[in-house]
Parts: C-alpha cells; structure tokens; sequence
C-alpha cells in the first residue's frame, strides 16, 4: 500500500506556524491590554487619594502654597490618567487587530486542512480500486487456470480424490 503524501504539507505546517505565531501575538496583546488597565485602576486610585486629602486640607487654615502644589499635583495625576486611558485604548485596539489576524490565520489553516481531508479521501478511494483490480486480477486468473485444468477444485470435505 501507498503512502499518502499532501502535496500542500510545507503549506499547510507554515500556515500552523504563523497561526500559533498569532496566538503568542494575541496573548501578548492581551498582557499588555491588563497592564495598561492595572496602571489606569492605580493612577485613578492615587487621583482620588490626592482629591480626598485635597478637600482634608480646605478644612480649617489654608495654607496657599499647600493649596498650589495639591493643585499641580492633581493637574499631573489627570494628565496621567489622560495617558493611561489612551494607552489602554491603544492596547485594545492592539488586541482586536491581533484577535483579527488569529481568525485569518486559523482561517487559512483549516482551508488547507480541508483539502488535505479531501485528498486524503481521494487517496483511500484510489487505493480501494487498485485492491480492488488486483484482487480481480487474481480471481480471473485462478479462474481461468480452474478452466485450464492446471488447479483443482477444492475438495469437499468428507470426500476422498
């Protein structure tokens, strides 16, 4: 029996490789994106600290340059807020073009999976009618050799030649 052979089997590891590429993408994309939201959650987390402890100070005395660096102070954490939601909108938009390309590459690799299915189907059906040739062959020939007389029948059992 024949071995089979995909004749798209290069192809068909090399559109594995760069879907399994696209995941390691996908995933770093999706670090990156939980990075960037953990450093939005700690600059908002520090925005309302420095906004509480902000309001704190207005009670009783106020002491103007306090007052001014509390205010620079907040000025820089929204400018940082500011940074930290475009990064993670950034990361996001990162994240859904690679989840695109993942679809594209697994989409290339199951095209070709197809037609290594189907050839392989057609390789088994091939295989089945030269089995089935051959096995043809042989009972034509061994009937035409029971004609000739150059083999005997079977003896039937209980029978003596």
């Amino acid at each position: 029996m024949a071995r089979f052979a995909f004749r798209f089997a290069r192809l068909l590891w090399l559109k594995e490789t760069r879907e399994k590429e696209r995941q390691r993408e996908l995933a770093a994309a999706l670090r990156e994106a939980e990075a960037a939201q953990a450093a939005l959650e700690d600059v908002e987390r520090r925005l309302l600290e420095r906004q509480r402890k902000a309001r704190h100070a207005l009670e009783g005395p106020v002491d103007p340059w306090r007052l001014l660096l509390a205010s620079e102070d907040l000025a820089r954490l929204r400018e940082q807020r500011l940074a930290a939601e475009e990064r993670l909108s950034e990361s996001r938009r990162q994240v859904e073009e690679r989840r695109q390309e993942l679809l594209e590459a697994a989409k290339e690799r199951k095209i070709l999976e197809a037609l290594r299915e189907r050839d392989y189907e057609a390789f088994r059906s091939e295989e089945a009618r030269r089995e089935q040739r051959y096995m043809d062959e042989l009972a034509q020939q061994t009937g035409e050799r029971r004609r000739a007389g150059d083999l005997r029948t079977p003896a039937t059992p209980g029978k003596k030649d």
